[in-house]
């Protein structure tokens, strides 16, 4: 056996210049990006942050996933969403804005294609930007910044539930929001929902295989995976509803309040449900909250299959994870049930960021300080190190977390307060929130403010807004909520948004119909071994090693079968020298290529999985004969078989007829000299 080390000098000097300047292609063309971390975003819907006390899961329910992801993540016990609604906390989580900026105000409200998203700070810098599921985008942009879709949404696209101040009383249809999620509380094997997230877990689990495999390019990646998931109606599976038989959080912590002794709003939102045409029993808060719990198990397991594919395809600590909520549910609590308020059930979400890196390298730990849904962006911007930091927060309203995330830091760091806006359905003008420190106000101008001391009342029993001992509180949170907010503007511009919207989707319905709602694209021609692909080619790119370790490529002279390399995934199914520096290549290799490597033992390294033997002496421009072929030649060499051009390390990788691959089998266990 011999060994590259025996090349003439000039043949020496030759290979490192090959392997040097394709090194230098790859690199140079993805240097900027080549070390940033990957992100996988996990978002839950109408999950209550209540139920994640210390930032991860409550003892009591059965999420092992999530529980796993919380030792490991900095856990945000005092996260609070934007806007206790769908469409309008998720366009402020992904743009970092109040909805008063994004105009998206409720679940019928565009968010307009000229506001910078998470998914264009990332794609600018270099990012494939992805989402699986649902996002509530309304209007012709559903992509907002995604580079990719893989699934539709769950609702609807339009101006049809666009809400009407002019009719406070009126609710927007007859089964929206209404109460028979709670009624017909259980079980079930299929529903439209549990349908919906296995197809956003199965296409997220199928694109995170497909960018362990991607060899062409170094791009980092951000995969979005947003579920439906626990939000109603309240029906789970079977198995998951029997993990709950016998919890002891079955009823509310806060009785149903008679509806005379409700507040304004909660009077209001028991209204938007259709409160009074339901006789909701005990029965049916307990098989509500079963149900909720129970899809809280559906969802951690989802969360698991896709922590399982990161770890089993080794891109776990390169990732950042982040997994949130849009808003929570008020579960029966006071009475009140789904979402549209300010207290705590409703507005409270869950907040976990696991940094890249190894688990004892993340560092996690609790950060009770209150902080919002609309500081992810800047969080991200910072945590990837993007040069455009300070552009990006110019187009948010939030604040970074990464100084959060240094636990020897927490007595030090203070946030500003916490803002949150609410303008849909349930209200007839526009509300806001403060959360500062220890205490909540909420302010509405046609009714009474509200003043909560979420540490000495964390069910938010006793308002505190005309209470002597705390009037002088109550006077600033006023001044604060006058000095932020010009609410006459803001109702005015609900109001005008409201009425466009009823003329557009009124002219809209008339005559031929063309909806926004997404429809995903598939290129169905270049999936499997459609459109005449070479079968063996299509195998050896798609094939991806599981639970796969790295071979020791500085110290091992031999790595051999198609598949078991991750470097046969890193450098391209191709066998040549030109090096393709691909996402789960270490970055000590890397380096070690650039500084110390003998590059003729790198180019024989560099041969695994092809089955080719060590390469004898030769000289430089000898003629040589091609194993795939027989053919002799000199220099580069275009086999006649496969009309492919051979390289100076291994054989065509394209398979031949039998008589060539006996051929070519026999020649390499002869060691002939020089396999091309």
């Amino acid at each position: 056996m011999h060994s590259l080390k025996s090349l003439s000098l000039s043949n020496k000097k030759a290979l490192k210049n090959l392997v040097s300047r394709n090194l230098s292609n790859s690199v140079s063309k993805n240097a900027s990006t080549s070390s940033l971390p990957n992100i996988l975003i996990i978002m839950a819907d109408q999950l209550n942050g209540t139920f994640f006390p210390e930032g991860g899961p409550a003892e009591w329910l059965h999420a092992p996933h999530l529980k796993a992801l919380a030792e490991r993540s900095v856990r945000f016990s005092n996260a609070y969403t934007a806007s206790p609604l769908c469409a309008p906390g998720r366009a402020s989580f992904m743009s970092g804005q109040l909805p008063k900026r994004t105009r998206v105000y409720d679940n019928a409200a565009e968010f307009a294609s000229d506001i910078p998203t998470y998914a264009h700070h990332l794609r600018r810098a270099g990012y494939y930007v992805a989402l699986s599921g649902k996002m509530h985008f309304v209007g012709p942009d559903q992509l907002h910044g995604f580079e990719e879709r893989l699934t539709t949404d769950i609702y609807p696209a339009d101006f049809g539930w666009t809400p009407d101040y002019r009719k406070p009383d009126e609710r927007i249809d007859w089964w929206y929001h209404n109460l028979c999620s709670v009624t017909n509380a259980g079980t079930g094997e299929i529903t439209n929902q549990l349908e919906y997230d296995e197809e956003v877990a199965f296409l997220a689990t199928q694109k995170l295989y497909q960018l362990c495999r991607k060899t062409t390019e170094r791009r980092p990646w951000c995969l979005t995976v947003s579920f439906t998931h626990p939000h109603d109606p309240y029906v789970t599976r079977p198995p998951f509803w029997d993990l709950y038989k016998d919890c002891e959080h079955l009823l509310p912590s806060v009785e149903s309040i008679p509806f005379a002794q409700q507040d304004p709003h909660s009077e209001r939102l028991l209204n938007a449900c259709d409160y009074q045409n339901f006789n909701i029993t005990q029965d049916d808060i307990m098989r509500s909250r079963r149900a909720y719990f129970g899809n809280i198990s559906f969802i951690d397991e989802r969360v698991g299959e896709l922590m399982d594919v990161l770890e089993r395809t080794r891109m776990l600590d390169d990732t950042i994870i982040v997994f949130c909520s849009d808003h929570g549910d008020m579960l029966g609590e006071r009475g009140l049930w789904f979402k549209m308020s300010f207290f705590e059930g409703s507005a409270r979400v869950p907040l976990m960021i696991s940094k890249a890196g190894s688990k004892s390298a993340c560092d996690g730990h609790l950060v009770d300080t209150p902080v919002s849904t609309i500081d992810i962006v800047s969080t991200l911007a910072e945590m990837v190190g993007l040069t455009s930091l300070d552009e990006v927060q110019q187009w948010t309203d939030g604040e970074s977390l990464v100084p959060f995330m240094d636990k020897d830091r927490q007595d030090e760091l203070h946030r500003g307060p916490v803002l949150m806006e609410y303008a849909a359905e349930g209200t007839h003008t526009p509300m806001v929130c403060i959360r500062r420190g220890r205490f909540k106000y909420v302010h509405c101008t046609i009714d009474p403010p509200q003043l909560f001391d979420l540490e000495e009342d964390p069910h938010e029993t006793k308002n505190l807004a005309y209470d002597p001992a705390h009037q002088m509180l109550a006077s600033s949170m006023l001044d604060e909520v006058n000095s932020r907010w010009n609410l006459p503007a803001f109702d005015a511009a609900v109001r005008e948004s409201q009425a466009r919207r009823r003329v557009v989707y009124e002219a809209l319905r008339n005559g031929s119909y063309f909806p926004w709602d997404f429809q995903p694209l598939q290129k169905a021609s270049e999936r499997y071994m459609r459109n005449h692909m070479d079968l063996n080619e299509v195998e050896a790119q798609q094939r991806t090693s599981v639970n796969f370790k790295y071979p020791d490529v500085l110290n091992s002279r031999h790595h051999s079968g198609i598949g078991r390399s991750p470097y046969k995934a890193t450098f391209g199914t191709e066998p040549r020298l030109g090096l393709r520096v691909g996402l789960n290549m270490p970055d000590e290799v890397i380096d070690k290529i650039n500084t110390e490597l003998d590059l003729a033992d790198l180019a024989y390294s560099l041969s695994i999985g092809t089955g080719v033997g060590s390469p004898s002496t030769s000289t430089e421009n000898a003629q040589k004969e091609c194993v795939s072929c027989g053919k002799p030649y000199s220099g580069s060499h275009k086999c006649h078989k496969c009309n492919k051009f051979c390289h100076a390390i291994a054989p065509c990788s394209t398979p031949h007829s039998e008589e060539g691959a006996s051929k070519n089998a026999t020649r390499r266990a002869a060691n002939v000299s020089n396999p091309t």
